[in-house]
């Protein structure tokens, strides 16, 4: 591949100790490392209005490749800077998916104009990075002939030591904001399920224990479980609700919170994240949360130690970037 600029819009959300904040802060570690170019949007609220207004004079003179990470900042601050970069010829433009707001927030059919509205936005790009080939093969339907790769699971700068459980006790842990993780409350199982997140004054069942709330740097330290839980949506016999079915398309960044810290997943097995468990064999999944006791008890610990290797491979890979890192180069090589 012949020489060229590569830069990443650095974007600096408002929120603080959240998943998705630190997913776009890794993906600008690891692209820096990969050799990008950090273009930096100031992080107080003046400033990003003020760079966006000027983004069309800020990228004029660049010439190569931009990331730019979907979605940053409000739809209008968004848009000026996607305009902006799309304006200059000399630049190739990248999406990476983090969302789509039109599946998360609104995914009833009655919504279809809001879903194309977005797909319209994103299509302006010269290329996509999705999360999973379900949601590839939805942007595909929805009318999208931009090149597009797929992510697969999120990195992880995790600068925690590998978990090594010894003792296999057949505990869960679930990280997350816990006032939309409503399944916790009609759980009915006896197996250990430790939580972590803001919004504690949730109604719990008696198997749950609530363990705090820490920064997603050092949560991954007080992980205490043999298993991580990717569950989402308003009951524990399936991923009901606005959350629960954006599974179905969504690469939660807990599950890779989860994977580089070294514990295997337990995951809703109608999620698209569920086809990477199956592929490396880094986890088990259920249908209904329910039954959860029944399944821990089904694996032995020799089948856990194999979980566990596999998932120390991938653990590693999210570390160093690599999925990321691969996924944004084949997809230059497509546009380029």
């Amino acid at each position: 591949m012949r020489k060229i600029n590569k830069y990443v819009l650095e974007w600096h959300d408002s929120e603080k100790n959240t998943g998705g904040v630190k997913a776009k802060q890794d993906a600008v570690t690891f692209l820096k490392k990969d050799g990008f170019i950090s273009i930096e949007v100031p992080s107080s609220k003046l400033g990003k209005v003020w760079s966006s207004f000027w983004a069309r004079y800020i990228l004029r003179n660049l010439s190569g490749i931009i990331v730019i990470q979907y979605p940053s900042g409000k739809p209008f601050l968004r848009k000026l800077w996607l305009e902006a970069a799309c304006k200059n010829k000399k630049l190739k433009v990248i999406l990476l998916i983090h969302d789509l707001e039109s599946i998360r927030f609104f995914n009833d059919s009655k919504y279809s104009d809001v879903r194309q509205s977005e797909f319209e936005f994103i299509a302006k790009a010269d290329g996509l990075v999705a999360l999973n080939e379900r949601m590839k093969s939805l942007l595909v339907k929805g009318g999208i002939v931009k090149p597009i790769t797929t992510l697969d699971a999120w990195d992880y700068d995790n600068k925690n030591p590998i978990i090594e459980k010894k003792d296999y006790q057949r505990r869960i842990c679930y990280a997350g904001n816990l006032r939309k993780a409503l399944f916790l409350s009609d759980l009915k199982c006896k197996t250990s399920i430790y939580v972590f997140g803001p919004n504690s004054e949730t109604t719990f069942s008696k198997s749950i224990k609530y363990m705090g709330q820490f920064s997603p740097q050092k949560l991954p330290s007080h992980l205490n479980g043999d298993y991580g839980l990717v569950w989402d949506g308003v009951s524990s016999e399936t991923c009901k609700g606005m959350y629960g079915q954006y599974l179905r398309y969504n690469t939660p960044h807990k599950f890779s919170l989860y994977i580089s810290s070294g514990l295997p997943v337990i995951v809703w097995d109608k999620a698209a994240i569920a086809e990477f468990v199956k592929k490396y064999n880094v986890g088990l999944t259920i249908s209904n949360l329910n039954d959860i006791d029944n399944l821990l008890h089904s694996v032995p610990s020799s089948q856990y130690k194999e979980l566990q290797k596999n998932v120390i491979k991938v653990a590693e890979k999210m570390r160093n970037g690599e999925f990321l890192t691969t996924a944004i180069n084949d997809l230059i090589k497509k546009i380029d």
